[in-house]
This record gives structure tokens, sequence and C-alpha cells, in this order.
């Protein structure tokens, strides 16, 4: 079963930058904020959920053992064996690859050749505004020269920039994963969840302003129409092999499920451990109660000679069996009351995933 990761509590992918996790964080307390939702127990729940994933991936050292429990939690993908028209398909993503880097790399030298000539015609256009009057004709004519030019580089670095985003589009229609049915889509490349809402997917386009791959993906995202496409490509070049066998699919384990059953397990682990010790506590009582017995009869016994002897012994295993009694009864309270805690959080857990049920088919899942 996949795995629900404080990533997809926020609506974003594991390699989003930190930047991206704070907008998403604070775009999502927003919308669920109590103040806004009086009275919503889903708003609430989901508030507390965000928070703990924001807690997580804002703390570098929470958030590296997070990444190594994912990694723990994803069994290893085995290479794909291609046949030979896979291979054809995996041959032509590589080509469209290389093309695209290319016109990229163009379009970004195109952007910085216009930033310098429209540069030189704002400068030129503060000059035109400062000129006396007797020189206005020829500071107004540099600056409409200097515009022209910074106009044709901004057309060139547009239509070098179309073309790179028209390349990466066709190259990742030609992307083929055979090993894990995986597509690369343009929510992949803003870095959110393809269940993001839109103010997210804005957020992600101002992180990654400089990414022109996320930009084309933030223009086509946009687009109500395109997204729509979007999708249904998604959706028909995505399988889910569960539903082609006439399977209901599983549904990812929520933040609150893995939460309370981490804290359940180790709940029946600390309550086990205590019990085992009240035990061991309890057997060690009675050996000392049996051994005491025995001194205070033998004591009895004892001749006149010897009978304080006896007597200050079987006080002292008195006392010792005293003492271990008094800790096997704290040991039993103990256990007594991790055996409490076990329960109530086995007991939250299945309220998660009766929670979790319940939305899944609300949800259509």
């Amino acid at each position: 079963m996949s795995v629900v990761t404080h990533y997809d509590n926020l609506k974003i992918t594991r390699d989003a930058p930190q930047a991206l996790i704070s907008a998403a964080y604070k775009i999502l307390a927003h919308k669920y904020h109590p103040d806004k939702n009086i009275g919503s127990d889903e708003a609430l729940r989901m508030m507390q959920l965000i928070n703990a994933s924001y807690r997580v991936l804002n703390d570098p050292l929470k958030k590296a053992e997070h990444d190594r429990w994912i990694v723990q939690q994803t069994p290893p993908k085995a290479e794909p064996v291609l046949t030979p028209q896979e291979q054809e398909l995996k041959k032509k993503y590589d080509q469209h690859l290389a093309e695209a880097k290319k016109w990229t790399d163009w379009a970004a030298k195109q952007a910085a050749e216009a930033k310098t000539k429209r540069d030189a015609a704002t400068k030129a256009n503060q000059q035109l505004r400062g000129a006396p009057p007797a020189q206005h004709a020829a500071f107004s004519a540099l600056f409409e020269r200097e515009d022209g030019i910074a106009k044709e580089a901004e057309a060139k670095a547009a239509e070098a920039q179309k073309k790179a985003d028209a390349v990466v589009h066709e190259a990742r229609r030609h992307y083929f994963s055979k090993a894990g049915k995986d597509i690369v889509t343009m929510y992949d490349a803003l870095k959110v969840t393809r269940d993001a809402p839109f103010e997210i997917i804005q957020a992600a386009g101002k992180v990654l302003a400089d990414n022109p791959a996320a930009q084309s993906a933030l223009a086509l995202l946009s687009d109500a129409a395109k997204k729509a496409e979007h999708d249904a490509w998604i959706h028909k070049n995505c399988p889910v092999i569960a539903e082609n066998k006439g399977e209901k699919p599983q549904r990812k384990n929520t933040g609150r499920e893995l939460d309370a059953k981490v804290i359940a397990e180790k709940a029946v682990a600390d309550a086990a451990a205590l019990e085992a010790w009240a035990e061991s506590s309890a057997a060690q009582a009675k050996a000392a109660q049996d051994k005491a017995t025995k001194a205070a009869a033998d004591a009895a016994k004892a001749g006149s000679k010897d009978a304080e002897k006896w007597k200050a012994y079987a006080a002292k295993l008195a006392a010792e069996a005293a003492t271990e009694t008094s800790r096997a009864q704290q040991a039993k309270q103990k256990a007594a009351e991790a055996r409490m805690r076990a329960n109530q959080a086995q007991t939250e857990l299945k309220d998660a995933q009766a929670a979790a049920e319940r939305d899944a088919s609300l949800m259509g899942h």
C-alpha cells in the first residue's frame, strides 16, 4: 500500500524547495484556519494535520528523518525489461530531451539579452524625462531606437521560450517508465501534487520563477481548458493496475492514520514490556516472601542460644520481601496504565482508519 507523507499533506512533491513548503503551508493554514471555519471538525482536523506536517518539513533534522522513513517504506523498483517498441519510445524521449535542453538554453540566452536591451531602453527613457527641451528630440530618438531593439529582443526571447516549451512538452509525451507506470506532468514541473489547489500552483510559479519549464507548466495549468485536457491525458496515460483487474484500488494511508499507527505500535510494545517486568517482579516478590516465611519458621524452631540471630535474619528477609512486593505492585500499576494507553492508542487508530474510509468513500476512492 502506498503511504501518505507530510509532503502529500501539503500538496507538494518530495523535491519541493523550502520556499514552496512554506508557501503551501501558509495557503492551506489560511484555508483551514478555525476562525474561517467555525464549528467545522474537518477543518480542525486538517489544520492539525498540516501543522504537524509543517513542523516536520520545516525542521532539517526531522525532514531528513522523514525522507529516510519514506525510502524505507518505498519498495525498490526493478529495472524494466523493455520490448523493442518500448525501447523506441524511450529513444524518442531521450532525443526530445536533448533537443529541449538546447532550446531551453537558447531561450535563456535570448531572455538575458532581452533584459540587457530593456535596461538600456529604460535608461534612455530616464534620460529623456530629465533632458532639457533643447535636447529632448535627441534623447527621444535614442529612446525609440533602444526601445525598438529591446522589443525585438523580447520577441525573440518569447519565441525561443515558446519553442522550448513545445519541445519540453513533446518530450514528456514520449516519457516512458515501465517499472513504475509513472508519467511526467506539468504538476511535476511545479513540484506540486495533482490535487493541489490553484493557490499552491500559483505560489509554486512564483517560487520557481527562474525555471522555464515551471513557467510553462504554470501557463498551461492557469488555463482551465488546457488544464482539463492535461488532466484527461494524465488519466489516460497513467493506468491503475488494480482497476484494470476489476479490483478496488488500495487507498493511501492518511497522515492521521500514520501518526496513530506509530503511537499505537509504541504503546503496545511499551505495555508488553511493562507487563513482562511486572510478571518478573511478582515472581521475585513471591520468592522473597517464601524465603522470609521459611526464615521465620526456622527462627521459631531455633534454640534460645541462636534465637536472636534467627529473628534478626528473619526480620531482614521480611523487609526485603516487603520491598520486592512494593516494587511488584508498582510494576503492576505501571503495566496497567501502559495497557490503558495502548488500548486508547488502538482506539484512536481505528477511529483514524474509519475516518479515512469515510473520506475516501465521499471522494469516490
